[in-house]
């Protein structure tokens, strides 16, 4: 799960 939303927090900063 963690991972998971470690990806995602990622994926949005890297988006915005």
């Amino acid at each position: 799960m963690k991972a998971f939303l470690a990806f995602m927090m990622a994926e949005n900063g890297e988006t915005l």
